[in-house]
């Protein structure tokens, strides 16, 4: 039995509640700079991607790209997720090297050229579908 799931199934509340308590159980594990259980945790907890959940979401992704990028470049891949907080996350992914992925998530025009200048680090098959803005050849 996942220990994950049955503590999302017995916790004893609902809706914002049940976020909140979410969210103190990654505080929990961050405070012991347990990442890969809280990552665990979080990723079983936010399977249904609701809107109520883009904080946490937000919280998935950064604590990742700040402690284990390639983990967060596999959650961001995998396309899980819709409702986090774009811009700061394509800001953490840029700190983290993965170009591609900031270049994915920016709109804005400043941002994208300041990363852009940095193709030789990107993979060959960017294309410009991968800009964010909607953009395609």
């Amino acid at each position: 039995m996942d220990p994950w799931s049955t503590l999302n199934e017995y916790v004893p509340c609902t809706g914002v509640l049940l976020e909140l308590t979410r969210s103190k159980v990654v505080d929990i594990f961050m405070s012991q700079n347990m990442i890969q259980p809280a990552t665990a945790f979080l990723l079983d907890a936010l399977k249904d991607n609701k809107p109520e959940q883009a904080h946490l979401q937000t919280r998935l992704l950064e604590m990742n790209l700040m402690n284990a990028p390639p983990v967060a470049d596999a959650i961001l891949g995998n396309e899980m997720f819709s409702y986090y907080d774009r811009p700061r996350i394509a800001n953490l992914c840029e700190k983290a090297g993965l170009l591609q992925r900031a270049l994915e998530h920016y709109e804005d025009i400043a941002d994208i050229k300041r990363v852009i200048v940095h193709t030789n680090l990107l993979q060959a098959d960017v294309s410009p579908t991968h800009r964010g803005d909607g953009c395609s050849n």
